[in-house]
C-alpha cells in the first residue's frame, strides 16, 4: 500500500536462543516480547519493549521518529532494581549500587540541538564507591520531579530542575582520619541554570550531621535552610552571588582536642548575603586588585543554650542562655577608593551569662545594647 506502513513483529526468543546462560556476556539483555511499527520518515513509530536485563525487569514504550531530519521520542522507561556493577565493574571497579526508574522521557534532536524533558522517579539504593582513599556509602537516594534541558550548537543553553531529592544513611571517608556522616537529607525546590547563571529557590534539611578529623569532632542534630540563591558567572567568572532566606539548627556540638567542648542548643538566622565582583581595578594600576563588595543584612540572629566546657577542669567555662541580634548590617569593600568595613547593629540582647573557672567568676542576668556602629572605610 503506497504511503502506508508495514507492521514488523519482534519476538525476542531468538535472542534468548543465541545466548545460553553460560554464554551470555555481562550485561546481556534477555527480552520477552516486543513490537515495533515502522512508518514513513516523518511519522511516529510505535515502540513497545519488555524484557529482563541482568535479572532486572524493564519496559520501554512510546512513540519515536528516528528517520526524519528532526527526530524525537516520547518514551516511558521502567526498570526494576538493576545491579550497576554488572556494567561498571571494568571501567569503575569500586562502584556498586541498585538503580530503579519510573520515568517519562521526551527527547528531540535537530542537528546539533538537543531538547530533553524527564519526569518521574529515579532511585539508587545500596550505593558505594571506593577509589584512591575515598570511600562513599549511601543506603538510598532518590529524585522525583521534572528536568528540562536544551543543548544548542553543542553547548548548554539552559536547564531546569523542579522536584525533590531524598537521601538516607550517607557516609564519606577521606583517608584514615576524615569522616562525614549524614542520617538523612531532603531537598525540595526549583533550579534554573545556564552556562553563565544559576538560580535556586527551595528548602534543604539535614538530620544528624557529623564531621570528624584529627582532634576535631563536629555534630549537628538538625540543620535547615529555606530560601533563594542567585549566581552570575559570565565567561565562567564569578560576577555576583546573592543568598537569602532562613537558617535554623538544633543540637550543635564541637569538640576540639581532649579538653575543649562547645555546645549550642539552637540557632536561627534570617537575612541575606550579597557578593559583587563586577567592579574593575583602576586603569593604569597593574598591582590594583579587582573591586569586591560584600554585604550581609540580617533581620535577626538568635543563639540559645551556649556552653563552653573544659574537660580538664570538669566545669563549664562559659554559659549563655540567649543571644539575640536584630537588624544587622555588615559591609566590606576592597579594591576601591573606599576600602574598609562598616558594621551596624540596631539591638543586641544577652541573658543568663555565667563565666567561671573551677569556681564562679561573674554572672550577668541580662545585657542590652542599642545602635552599635563601626566604620573603617577611608581610614
Amino acid at each position: 500500500m503506497a504511503g502506508g506502513y508495514q507492521p514488523a513483529e519482534y519476538q525476542s526468543a531468538g535472542l534468548e536462543d543465541r545466548f545460553t546462560r553460560s554464554e551470555a556476556p555481562s550485561g546481556a539483555c534477555r527480552g520477552r516480547t516486543g513490537r515495533f511499527v515502522f512508518l514513513g520518515p516523518r511519522h511516529a513509530s510505535t515502540l513497545n519493549l519488555a524484557g529482563n536485563l541482568n535479572g532486572a525487569d524493564f519496559s520501554v514504550g512510546g512513540d519515536v521518529v528516528a528517520l526524519a531530519e528532526d527526530k524525537f521520542a516520547n518514551l516511558k522507561l521502567t526498570i526494576a532494581p538493576l545491579t550497576l556493577q554488572a556494567f561498571t565493574s571494568k571501567a569503575v571497579p569500586g562502584l556498586k549500587g541498585n538503580l530503579s526508574t519510573d520515568l517519562t522521557v521526551h527527547l528531540k534532536l535537530s542537528g546539533d540541538d538537543i531538547h530533553l524533558q524527564q519526569t518521574g522517579l529515579l532511585k539508587l539504593e545500596d550505593f558505594s564507591w571506593q577509589s584512591d582513599g575515598v570511600d562513599l556509602q549511601q543506603q538510598a537516594v532518590s529524585w522525583q520531579g521534572q528536568i528540562d534541558a536544551a543543548v544548542v550548537g553543542g553547548g548548554l543553553k539552559d536547564a531546569s530542575l523542579d522536584g525533590a531529592i531524598k537521601g538516607s544513611q550517607t557516609q564519606l571517608k577521606l583517608g584514615d582520619v576524615q569522616q562525614a556522616d549524614l542520617q538523612s537529607l531532603s531537598w525540595k525546590g526549583k533550579i534554573d541554570a545556564t552556562m553563565e547563571s544559576l538560580q535556586h529557590n527551595g528548602a534543604l534539611q539535614l538530620d544528624k550531621v557529623r564531621w570528624q578529623d584529627t582532634g576535631l569532632d563536629v555534630q549537628q542534630q538538625q540543620l535547615s535552610w529555606n530560601g533563594g540563591l542567585t549566581v552570575k558567572l559570565p565567561g565562567q567568572q564569578l560576577k555576583s552571588l546573592k543568598l537569602d532566606g532562613k537558617v535554623a539548627g538544633t543540637g550543635t556540638q564541637v569538640e576540639q582536642g581532649s579538653a575543649l567542648q562547645l555546645a549550642l542548643q539552637s540557632l536561627s538566622w534570617q537575612g541575606n548575603v550579597a557578593l559583587d565582583n563586577s567592579g574593575k581595578a583602576a586603569e593604569g594600576d597593574a598591582e590594583a586588585t579587582a573591586q569586591q563588595d560584600l554585604a550581609v543584612t540580617g533581620e535577626s540572629l538568635q543563639l540559645e543554650g551556649l556552653k563552653v566546657h573544659n574537660r580538664k577542669v570538669t566545669s563549664d567555662l562559659l554559659m549563655l542562655a540567649k543571644i539575640s541580634l536584630q537588624k544587622l548590617k555588615f559591609e566590606q569593600k576592597s579594591g576601591s577608593g573606599d576600602d574598609g568595613m562598616r558594621v551596624q547593629l540596631a539591638e543586641t540582647a544577652l541573658s543568663g551569662i555565667v563565666a567561671q573557672h573551677k569556681k564562679p567568676l561573674s554572672k550577668i542576668n541580662s545585657l542590652q545594647l542599642r545602635e552599635l556602629a563601626y566604620d573603617s572605610r577611608g581610614m
